[in-house]
């Protein structure tokens, strides 16, 4: 949700005994209902309702700005009112008019600023703070970051380098960080520690260059899917940042968005057009569609464009929709063509050209999704999850876990107390000798879920979706691996299509605090308060949680 202002101005509309209005309009996901009625002394009684609950769920707490009304017949004289609408205060009223008018003709607009909640302060000190858990100290601007060698070396090939016997570094008690400053610095290292900090739209730039200059590529995983689903960044330059740092998934999407004749135009003028690839300026180019081309000689190329959502599948744990559209011509302008059909993103745009005969063309079409090529999920994901637990030199393993399979991961790493506590204690020191080489046995857990919960830690991690993020959060907390709980929790504040009652009990069960605050405030009417009391969920909530919602049924109902 954009902090600028959000502005609309309404159609003509008349006021009488005989007539009242009760008018909607939806405007930057705010919806505002007019209702306007007279009185018996001829005065309209005007009411504004605004319900904004998806930009409140996007982070904003209140909205500030003006209302101007005025009279096309100069029945009253033009009014401005103010307006702050918070949690509390959702209705805007004015009573105008009165003596001799019978009819009001009134038009109004508003212009209305959403507030972000400000962020919080990363918890720096606390996260790089001097603990029995670390083993080096890097100084970044002249403070010192407290870090666990093993930890940082796993995650960037810079790190494992730095910290190796070859460098002189590696042997020095305070290992100095030039050309980066300590917020920077900081935010980088954060992103994939235990509650991992996420970039921001003002932050994401910078952290991919210093991402890309560290060589930590779960960091550049992170800031591809905010850019990806949670940025308000303008298309030409997020495609710009997708060429840069080399993010494929973003940049298909984002050439696809090139969707209008002149964007693309006008793009290929751009500074950031400039300082791409030749491999994505030929990209850009095809999208541009050559004008006039109704003027030429038969055939004509049409070009027909089909836009498909399935966000709903997607939640489930969809990936991918694959099939085909059929396209037909009644009057028989061309020839039927089948189109194959590879959906991957929600809002993806199929387009096609098509050789017609000139003049009117009566057009048909069907799509069709066989049962050969029903929605598959993404086998790749398993591919990634097996490769990180095999047998390779940079990872060094050393010890090995067996559940229904067995595999192979590093001692180094997961013995960091910062991963794991289960594991620092699994892999202590003054037992090592004894389990070198050696296989551990974990039962009632199946191998999937065991390396779905380690891949989330790993290099290029497996992020939360609504199919996997119950079973993340379970093991999560077995395991004591904190930073699957903060990640299964950023999924559910920002992606989920969970309802709030679930995620409530999740929220409550595996303790997320700023999960749940959120979800009680999501509870903005009495309707939504009660229903989450009389679900069954509600009987599976703590005695603490139970308290806040009967709190906030009793806040909604003024008593």
């Amino acid at each position: 949700m954009s902090g600028g202002a959000i502005e609309y101005i309404s159609e003509e509309y008349e006021v009488s005994r005989d007539s009242s209005v009760l008018k909607t309009s939806i405007k930057n996901q705010i919806t505002c209902v007019l209702k306007g009625t007279m009185s018996n002394s001829y005065k309209v009684n005007f009411t504004w309702e605004f319900d904004w609950n998806e930009p409140k769920s996007q982070g904003v707490f209140e909205i500030t700005g003006h209302i101007s009304i005025k009279s096309s017949k100069n029945a009253f004289a033009p009014v401005k009112i103010d307006v702050k609408l918070t949690e509390d205060n959702r209705t805007i009223t004015k009573h105008l008019g009165g003596g001799c008018y019978t009819h009001y003709f009134v038009t109004y607009e508003y212009s209305l600023t959403p507030h972000l909640v400000p962020p919080e302060e990363p918890p720096y000190h606390v996260i790089f703070a001097p603990s029995d858990k670390n083993d080096a100290i890097l100084v970044v601007d002249g403070k010192k970051l407290h870090v666990n060698k093993a930890f940082l070396s796993y995650h960037s090939d810079f790190f494992r380098a730095l910290f190796s016997s070859n460098f002189k570094e590696g042997q020095m008690d305070e290992i100095p960080i030039g050309d980066v400053s300590y917020e920077d610095f900081a935010l980088l290292l954060s992103s994939f520690y235990p509650n991992p900090v996420t970039p921001t739209d003002e932050t994401v730039e910078r952290f991919l260059e210093i991402a890309n200059r560290f060589l930590v590529s779960s960091a550049m995983s992170i800031a591809e899917r905010h850019l990806m689903n949670n940025s308000r960044i303008n298309n030409e330059y997020m495609l710009y940042l997708a060429d840069e740092y080399g993010m494929p998934t973003l940049l298909e999407k984002c050439i696809r968005r090139l969707n209008i004749m002149e964007t693309p135009k006008n793009f290929k003028r751009s500074t950031q057009y400039k300082r791409m690839s030749d491999s994505t300026k030929t990209k850009v180019l095809d999208r541009i569609r050559v004008p006039g081309a109704e003027k030429r000689t038969t055939p004509i190329k049409s070009i027909f464009t089909w836009k498909f959502y399935w966000d709903k599948l997607k939640s489930q744990g969809v990936d991918e929709l694959s099939g085909h559209i059929t396209v037909t011509s009644s009057n028989n302008r061309f020839t039927p063509t089948k189109i194959g059909v590879r959906l991957t993103e929600n809002g993806q745009v199929v387009t096609s050209e098509i050789e017609c005969l000139p003049y009117y063309v009566y057009v048909s079409y069907v799509y069709s999704f066989t049962p050969l090529l029903m929605p598959k999920f993404r086998r790749n994901r398993w591919i990634t999850t097996m490769r990180c637990f095999c047998h390779l030199d940079k990872n060094a393993h050393d010890s090995g876990v067996s559940t229904e399979r067995s595999f192979m991961l590093t001692k180094r790493s997961m013995s960091s107390p910062i991963t794991s506590d289960f594991f620092h204690a699994l892999f202590l020191i003054e037992f090592q000798r004894r389990t070198n080489g050696m296989k551990f046995q974990f039962g009632d857990v199946s191998f999937d879920d065991f390396a779905l919960l380690l891949s989330t830690i790993y290099p290029n991690p497996v992020l939360p979706c609504d199919r996997t993020v119950e079973k993340l959060l379970e093991m999560g907390h077995r395991f004591l691996v904190s930073s699957v709980i903060s990640n299964s929790e950023n999924h559910l504040l920002r992606y989920s299509k969970f309802n709030t009652e679930k995620i409530i009990w999740l929220a409550d069960e595996y303790n997320m605090p700023r999960l749940l605050d959120n979800c009680i405030r999501r509870l903005n009417t009495l309707e939504k308060a009660n229903k989450m009391k009389k679900s069954d969920k509600y009987e599976q909530l703590s005695d603490e949680t139970k308290l806040k919602i009967v709190d906030r049924i009793f806040k909604l109902s003024h008593i």
